[in-house]
């Protein structure tokens, strides 16, 4: 094998032209091809089913409830290629769900003054009113779902209604072009109208990418994935092991009380954490030899690296000891950096 090394190629006769393996080295194609993260819904680290709006199952997606309306995790029936689906159905009239991702500002900037395609894999069901379409938004004050956005103007739609009902999924897209000053951008998928009971509409698939047309959905690896997903969530909750208790960790004991859980996360998060332990401080367990329940529990110098969670006993322990973290039931321990 042989290796070259230059700090410039050119065409030879001038200009930027020049290729590789017939592909011209641009801007637009040496992006990520999907700058959607877990547009297949591979990852679902906090559940596979919500009622309310916000980051509640599928990872990425923030989804809004009007009404009584119930997102689960689709597993049957899906296009080639695709093992998951997010769902949403409707429990009562005047309802609807939406489906929306954020994308953080350093991924925007690249972004600007260029034209994008979004593409996804819609089924509604035959009852379905109006149709399911797109909407993508901008903002110049900042990037997360709290800031104020203006909804883009998009050509070339295509769109998805009951009269789609009786095939398989359909694709959908359209293009888009990135203000110059934008900050913060997020694409939704969105119905026109409110929905009777009983309605429902599946999605997977989502891509946005560079260019004017959609391409092939790019799959990837699922570890990959997992750790773009991790930047803005990460579930260290235990595995769960027959019989209880699960050994979600271990600690230093700090003093004749308190056991430091100290974690490093697989990867640097968005930012510092939020926490989230769920149940109550007596479904945990600090085993030094002997099984402690824990009367209460505190966070200890969290950043996006890692941190430390206080596990408090009324006594047992004493400092320098080593000690284990058990649940005696499946709580879930989730970190939150989400836009």
């Amino acid at each position: 094998m042989s290796n070259i090394s230059v700090n410039t190629i050119t065409d030879a006769s001038g200009g930027s032209t020049a290729s590789i393996n017939g592909l011209t080295p641009q801007a637009s194609n040496m992006q990520p091809h999907n700058l959607i993260i877990n547009g297949n819904m591979a990852i679902w680290q906090r559940g596979v089913s919500q009622t309310s709006t916000g980051y509640g199952c599928v990872d990425r997606f923030s989804n809004t409830v009007s009404g009584t309306v119930t997102f689960s995790q689709e597993t049957t029936g899906l296009p080639s290629g695709f093992a998951y689906a997010l769902k949403w159905t409707t429990g009562a009239g005047t309802s609807y769900g939406q489906v929306r991702q954020f994308i953080e500002t350093e991924n925007v900037k690249s972004l600007r003054s260029k034209t994008l395609t979004a593409s996804a894999y819609v089924k509604v069901s035959s009852n379905y009113s109006g149709v399911i379409s797109w909407e993508i938004g901008y903002s110049t004050g900042g990037d997360g779902s709290g800031a104020s956005y203006t909804v883009l103007a998009s050509t070339n739609a295509t769109t998805a209604s009951s009269s789609d009902a009786s095939a398989d999924y359909k694709r959908i897209s359209c293009n888009v072009t990135i203000p110059a000053d934008a900050v913060g951008l997020y694409i939704g998928i969105v119905p026109s109208v409110v929905q009777a009971t009983g309605v429902s509409c599946s999605i997977t698939g989502v891509q946005l990418e560079a260019g004017s047309s959609a391409s092939s959905f790019a799959h990837e690896f699922v570890g990959d994935t997992l750790r773009k997903c991790q930047r803005y969530c990460l579930d260290l909750s235990p595995i769960a092991s027959t019989p209880a208790p699960y050994l979600a960790g271990t600690g230093a004991v700090a003093n004749s009380t308190v056991t430091v859980f100290i974690t490093s996360f697989p990867v640097e998060m968005r930012a510092t954490p939020a926490v989230t332990l769920s149940g109550t401080p007596s479904d945990y367990r600090v085993y030094n030899g002997s099984s402690l329940t824990v009367t209460a529990y505190g966070i200890n110098g969290m950043s996006p690296r890692g941190g430390g969670i206080n596990f408090v006993v009324s006594s047992g322990v004493s400092a320098g000891q080593a000690a284990g973290i058990y649940t005696n039931t499946s709580v879930r321990s989730i970190l939150d950096a989400e836009l």
